[in-house]
């Protein structure tokens, strides 16, 4: 092994227009590796795939650095690819073929020591490629690629609280760390599903097989994930679940200072709910109006929720947080309810909301509905954002990575379907269409009151606390 060493003595510039020069070089030499094992083994190694990741752009590159290194030739993915197996015996074979035939800076088995939160498995390696360009290979089971999306969510959660938390300059509350726990519990338990679905675990380091061997149900074919349907749609759609928490969060630091407590006691008690609300919490600390801190509550909803579901889950927020305060003060409910009516007309939008209602074809939608076939891929490009966005699903920011490449997008698509991705995609869609065209369709689970558009869902009460719902 070459040594964890860093990129080429370049600047960051010169780095990208090496990565671009270098991208033929790894799928060359990923290829020939392959084509090496086929000879080999002819049987083991028909279903196994080299795929080519896109090139990373400048800005997303700038933004990986910022966060996560302090020197720009630590990065080491500008150019990457991954292997896509289906057979425990072919990442046996590729781990041993990089090491012998490739120059390996360094190496990641997760098929052996899985992440220890999230229970993912994978290989990331990089390798030095003959220009002294580094570049990263991923091992990736069909499997495991299933449950990527849904698990990737929620990880997200959870490392957002930690965020946060650090942000603020504090240690997690007693809620906070039961809630990522439970989120990295539940990622854990669906990743290690799929493994047992794929006979990963035979390539476990005994010492940790304890905790990454699937012990749930199995279906009539002996499947972990066929068990688990519900579980993955609900991760899923993990965006979607933390608006009435953001509305909980506005209620209990506007009934705080309801009832006699200062601005620091009731940015306390709204940051104490099981999700931030950075703009809820502002205009408490800053003794804004009821009215303000309503508004800044369905901005924290539209950041959180994702684009469409924003302002739609912005104007219910306004009317579950006026429901909420209305039964501690006659009159406030009102003026916080109130708001909906602003946000059907737009005047509280969403990071993303750039799109025309003509880009949402009926062609698009009959797509995602499963009535079409033939994906259109232009017009999934015309909806996918420029840069990476956290107001959107991640199944948005899925697609926006391969948009360049007609195959790896409809790649991505397929893996998309396998997972129940379609259905998000398609819930998103149809809210910002109906935003556009004037309809309004209220969500499974939520009922419209007579007197407005918007109302809490059916269960909502309106109390100050409520218990966690992972």
């Amino acid at each position: 092994m070459a040594g964890d060493k860093l990129q080429p003595d370049l600047s960051l510039e010169g780095l990208l227009q090496q990565a671009k020069e270098s991208q033929p070089l790894l799928q060359q030499e990923a290829n020939a590796l392959l084509e090496r094992l086929r000879v080999k083994d002819p049987e083991l190694f028909k279903n196994v795939r080299f795929e080519m990741g896109p090139l990373k752009t400048q800005e997303d590159a700038i933004n990986k650095i910022n966060t996560d290194y302090s020197n720009h030739r630590q990065i080491k993915d500008l150019v990457r690819g991954r292997f896509i197996v289906d057979d425990p015996k072919q990442i046996e074979a590729i781990q041993t073929a990089l090491h012998q035939e490739m120059n390996v800076s360094s190496f990641k088995n997760k098929y052996q020591t899985p992440d220890i939160r999230s229970g993912y498995r994978d290989i990331n390696t990089k390798v030095v490629l003959e220009n002294g360009h580094i570049a990263e290979i991923q091992v990736q089971h069909a499997d495991m690629l299933k449950v990527n999306k849904p698990t990737h969510n929620l990880r997200e959660q959870a490392e957002k609280i930690r965020e946060q938390a650090a942000k603020e300059k504090r240690p997690l509350t007693e809620a906070e760390v039961a809630e990522t726990k439970a989120l990295e519990t539940e990622a854990r338990n669906i990743n290690n599903a799929a493994a047992h679905d794929a006979k990963l675990n035979g390539l476990l380091d005994p010492s940790v097989a304890g905790k990454f061997t699937y012990k749930g149900p199995l279906d009539l074919n002996g499947s972990a994930l066929g068990t688990m349907e519900d579980l993955l749609r609900r991760a899923g759609k993990a965006n979607k679940n933390i608006i009435f928490d953001v509305g909980i969060g506005a209620a209990v630091g506007g009934a705080t200072l309801l009832n006699g407590g200062d601005a620091k006691a009731a940015a306390f008690e709204a940051a104490q709910t099981l999700n931030p609300v950075p703009e809820t919490t502002t205009a408490i600390v800053e003794n804004k109006s009821m009215g303000e801190i309503a508004e800044a509550g369905v901005k924290d909803a539209s950041m959180l929720a994702g684009c469409a579901g924003g302002a739609v889950a912005g104007a219910k927020l306004a009317g579950a947080t006026g429901l909420a305060l209305g039964t501690m003060a006659p009159g406030v409910g009102n003026a916080i309810g109130g708001t909906g009516g602003l946000i059907a007309g737009g005047i509280v939008g969403c990071a993303a909301g750039a799109w025309a209602a003509s880009d949402i074809t009926d062609r698009l939608i009959n797509f995602f509905r499963g009535q079409d076939e033939t994906p259109p891929l232009q017009e999934i490009r015309n909806i996918l954002p420029d840069k990476p966005d956290m107001a959107l699903p991640p199944e948005f920011e899925a697609l926006r990575e391969v948009r360049s490449s007609d195959s790896l997008l409809t790649c991505r698509l397929e893996e998309m379907k396998g997972y129940g991705g379609f259905e998000t995609m398609l819930h998103e869609l149809e809210q910002q269409k109906n935003l556009m065209t004037g309809t309004r369709a209220p969500e499974p689970g939520h009922a419209l009151r007579e007197d407005s558009e918007f109302s809490a869902p059916q269960n909502y009460t309106p109390a100050l606390a409520q218990p966690p719902r992972i």
